[in-house]
């Protein structure tokens, strides 16, 4: 998950996770489109 954000530049604010699933929080600048 870790990875996954350092990707997207974003910061892992919390990881929580149960025996099937995960719930992750991460904070993340948005991005402009590109120009069309």
């Amino acid at each position: 998950m870790r990875e996954v954000c350092t990707d997207f530049e974003a910061k892992l604010k919390q990881f929580n996770s149960e025996e099937d699933h995960v719930h992750p929080l991460a904070h993340y600048s948005p991005r402009p489109s590109p120009p069309s």
